[in-house]
């Protein structure tokens, strides 16, 4: 046997070894999810806003400050197991297929099977896994995207350019951002990342090729991006992916308000501000976390 058959039989048993060990790991975590009951789904506050979401109405689903992904994967386990029961383990076996593509993508850096297998198996035990799995909203999901995301981005900067390939990752980047609009960060950060990916070892920095970003990649992430935001345009006459950024601002920047604050409000906004201060204060009691800083991120959450 020739030493390069030698080296392409040892590849192949390494990645073979390393898949065995990626899929051990994800039935050892498989199964202390179901023992610890994270395969029961649980309703989160946010739950109605996607399992009552208007799927049959476009006008009415773009109207909406939810994006359809979430919601369309709600109607369709909720075709066989009522009551939102297939959707913990079935999120966690979309969650694996995305590790098993991390895993792959990262094959196309190194042939170490098992150190692959151990890299991507990292994501098994990640802490939003175990908190997430079982939650009937958005975030997991999203997740898993994400990770699909960055599988796809190694096997783009492994030096395959080929349409299938660009068009794949800017399928997982639309359904990522989609399924959670405050992924919209990757439309900018996956071209810039690739971009450095692709630099030489011990480039000089006034040399680096990558800062000349890939024009078909770039493409590709924005052009879902302004056919969604056309569709909307077209429908109900705004340009944008959902209107939820004022809810969300308010949500942070409202907990800030004090009598300081409201005297360098625009004098058309003082009468609102004071009534919310008013509330406020009226609240106080009965708010969360009263001894913690205002900057503290648990209290600004739990607000």
């Amino acid at each position: 046997m020739s030493s390069t058959e030698s080296a392409s039989t040892e590849k192949r048993s390494g990645s073979r070894g390393g898949i065995f060990l990626l899929l051990a790991q994800m039935i050892l975590v498989g199964g202390v999810l179901a023992m610890s009951g994270r395969f029961l789904p649980r309703v989160i506050p946010d739950t109605p806003l996607y399992s009552e979401y208007p799927v049959y109405s476009l006008r009415e689903a773009l109207e909406n400050h939810r994006t359809p992904v979430y919601p369309l994967f709600l109607k369709l386990t909720g075709r066989w197991f009522p009551d939102f029961q297939a959707v913990p383990a079935t999120q966690y076996v979309l969650y694996c297929l995305a590790v098993l593509l991390f895993f792959r993508g990262l094959t196309t850096l190194q042939a170490n099977g098992i150190r692959n297998a151990l890299i991507a198996g990292a994501l098994l035990y990640s802490n939003l896994l175990f908190q997430l799995a079982n939650e009937i909203g958005a975030d997991c999901l999203a997740a898993t995207g994400l990770i699909a995301v960055f599988a796809l981005m190694l096997i783009w900067t492994s030096g395959r350019t080929r349409a299938g390939e660009l068009t794949m990752l800017g399928a997982a980047v639309f359904f990522t951002w989609l399924t959670r609009p405050a992924y919209l960060f990757l439309i900018l950060l996956v071209p810039v990342l690739s971009s450095l990916c692709r630099v030489p070892a011990g480039t000089p920095l006034p040399r680096l090729p990558g800062w000349r970003i890939q024009r078909r990649l770039i493409a590709g992430m924005l052009l879902p991006l302004f056919a969604y935001c056309s569709l909307q345009w077209f429908v109900v006459g705004r340009f944008a992916v959902v209107s939820l950024g004022g809810y969300n601002l308010i949500g942070i920047s409202g907990q800030f308000l004090d009598e300081a604050t409201l005297e360098q409000l625009p004098a058309h906004l003082q009468p609102l501000g004071r009534e919310a201060l008013k509330q406020q204060q009226r609240m106080d009691g009965k708010l969360a976390m009263p001894e913690a800083h205002r900057l503290n991120y648990q209290r600004m959450l739990t607000r």
